[in-house]
């Protein structure tokens, strides 16, 4: 379970109206301020995925890969276990692929990206990961 998006909720109402406020800029300033032992990449990471409750508002289309980009641009480190259907197109990934890599060097920030697939699902099916530490959810197109 999630444990940062339970008080955005409160204190924000919903995750889509917490996206365009400061919040995640101020928890990476206190992640990189009171990190007593800074190891690698030091900062906010939203793996859609393996934070069920992020995994929910990507199904309820709240979590979309430009959200998540957006986020990873601003306070994250990139994009992580997000899903894709084995029926992606190529061209599109390589589009986000090269958004991240500008983004990265215009910015000087670090940026990955993760993405997931069982290996089966297709675009509009429910993923079957066979993890308990994935959340199986509807895939969406990129």
């Amino acid at each position: 379970r999630s444990r940062w998006l339970p008080p955005l909720k409160t204190i924000y109402g919903d995750f889509s109206k917490a996206v365009t406020t400061d919040f995640f800029i101020k928890i990476t300033a206190f992640l990189s301020s009171h990190n007593p032992k800074p190891v690698g990449l030091c900062g906010l990471m939203l793996p859609c995925l393996e934070d069920f409750e992020l995994a929910e508002e990507y199904e309820a289309g709240r979590f979309s890969i430009e959200r998540n980009a957006f986020l990873a641009l601003h306070s994250g480190l990139g994009i992580d276990t997000y899903p894709i259907g084995i029926n992606e197109n190529p061209e599109r990934i390589l589009q986000v692929l090269c958004l991240l890599q500008k983004l990265s060097a215009k910015y000087e920030k670090p940026l990955s990206a993760r993405f997931v697939s069982d290996g089966k699902t297709k675009i509009g099916a429910i993923s079957d990961f066979q993890n308990p530490y994935l959340k199986d959810v509807m895939i969406r197109p990129l």
